[in-house]
């Protein structure tokens, strides 16, 4: 956890001082989280995450950048997605369908049918 609370802050360019005055912590008690000697409550993992509008996971959990992407993607997306209209929307979800079938395609193997002739 301590090393996603220091990349959090460095993506914000913040130092532990400045951080635990914004978030009115104590300095003390977030530079031990963030040196990994104590485990900050739910409820301060609540409010980090939060503040870093990301998921409570992304501070518990070892960090992954792939997750991180996809997470990224998905929140653009969606973003996108509700400012549309509906019949945008609806244009949106037919071709990520068609995309996927076509995917799906791709992906197929095909299997070739052939006989087998034993002697007796």
């Amino acid at each position: 956890m301590s090393n996603n609370i220091k990349r959090h802050l460095a993506q914000r360019g913040l130092n532990v001082k400045d951080f635990s005055t914004e978030m009115d912590f104590k300095y003390t008690t977030v530079l031990d989280w963030v040196n990994a000697k104590t485990y900050p409550r739910i409820d301060k993992i609540e409010l980090m995450a939060r503040y870093f509008g990301v998921d409570k996971s992304d501070l518990v959990e070892e960090y992954n950048p792939i997750k991180e992407k996809q997470s990224t993607t998905k929140q653009i997306l969606d973003n996108v997605f509700s400012k549309l209209e509906t019949n945008r929307q609806d244009k949106v979800v037919s071709y990520a369908q068609s995309e996927l079938e076509e995917q799906n395609k791709e992906n197929l193997i095909q299997l070739f049918p052939y006989n087998v002739q034993e002697k007796c």
